[in-house]
């Protein structure tokens, strides 16, 4: 049995029953967990799990079973991971915000948490002065030690995994769909090629979750919750980096945007974040490196590359 398939399969479950957007079905999970041992086949802990949830059977089972066969599918076609709260690898923040995750679904290379990175995000139709700082971004982060970390996204995303691919830079890519799904469908081949490459594809949607436009509002909050710093190669005025930024700002986090930026008076989102205290205006190359305080570092010898991945 993989490690946490029974626990999250039983949240999952209990999210679908309870219906609600905070954090009760947790609570509820949790609950179960003081009453019996949430690790264990289902079939010995129903008790407690009805008691706690006020259900009959009829109605629990109806739910768990429909998505055991989701889950089930899992099991024969992606060699994956579940990570939880208590895992070594999980990224400290998944579990705060206004959308907590409580369990990551993970494709490829999971050690990749262990290492520094370097989150980028960016503008969904970027001018060709964006696309260079992404690339950039990939040339500069080369023997560092760093991953970069990104959404799988049009735009400044897909040329940072463009670039990544093509130059074998580590990256770990935060998913707005399950792992058997692309959302945008567009770029379902990067995602495949994401993994066979040795990188990671990480997402806090479960195998039981549909695909919806939506999705890209947690992912994004996920994403952000979870970087060690945010990088914005170029955005529009008014754009959601701009929120992320703020997002990482309020965190602690440090936020570097490109001097190009700067160079369109209409974007007075990137001159107010110019001046504020966190901010670093990246203005010629080795910047980005030097504020990130990295030194010449020994290159880690490449991971093998895990099973190829076949999405279905």
């Amino acid at each position: 049995m993989r490690k946490n398939y029974r626990e999250a399969l039983l949240y999952e479950t209990i999210k679908e029953l309870v219906k609600k957007k905070d954090d009760s079905a947790w609570n509820l999970f949790q609950e179960i967990g003081k009453r019996a041992d949430v690790s264990k086949p289902i079939s010995e802990i129903v008790p407690a799990i009805l008691e706690t949830l006020s259900l009959t059977l009829e109605v629990f089972t109806s739910v768990y079973n429909r998505f055991e066969l989701k889950f089930e599918a899992y099991e024969k076609h992606i060699n994956y991971t579940i990570l939880s709260e208590d895992d070594e690898l999980w990224p400290k923040g998944a579990e705060k915000g206004d959308n907590p995750v409580h369990f990551l679904y993970l494709c490829g290379n999971s050690e990749l948490l262990s290492r520094p990175r370097l989150s980028v995000f960016g503008q969904v139709n970027p001018t060709e002065k964006g696309l260079d700082n992404a690339k950039r971004i990939v040339d500069e982060m080369h023997k560092t030690g760093y991953s970069l970390f990104c959404v799988l996204e049009k735009g400044i995303e897909q040329k940072i995994l463009q670039e990544s691919l093509k130059t074998h830079l580590p990256v770990i890519v935060v998913l707005a769909s399950p792992l058997h799904q692309s959302n945008p469908e567009a770029l379902r081949d990067i995602m495949v090629q994401v993994v066979n490459s040795g990188s990671l594809l990480l997402t806090g949607f479960s195998p039981c979750s549909s695909v919806e436009k939506w999705f890209s509002i947690p992912r994004n909050r996920l994403f952000i919750e979870i970087s060690q710093n945010l990088a914005i190669p170029e955005e529009r005025d008014g754009g959601p980096a701009w929120m992320l930024a703020n997002l990482a700002l309020e965190m602690q986090k440090p936020v570097f945007i490109f001097e190009s930026s700067l160079q369109d008076s209409n974007n007075t989102y990137a001159f107010k974040f110019s001046r504020t205290k966190g901010v670093t205006v990246i203005r010629k190359k080795g910047e980005l490196k030097s504020s990130l305080g990295i030194e010449k570092r020994r290159v880690r010898k490449k991971a093998d590359n895990p099973d190829q991945l076949t999405l279905f």
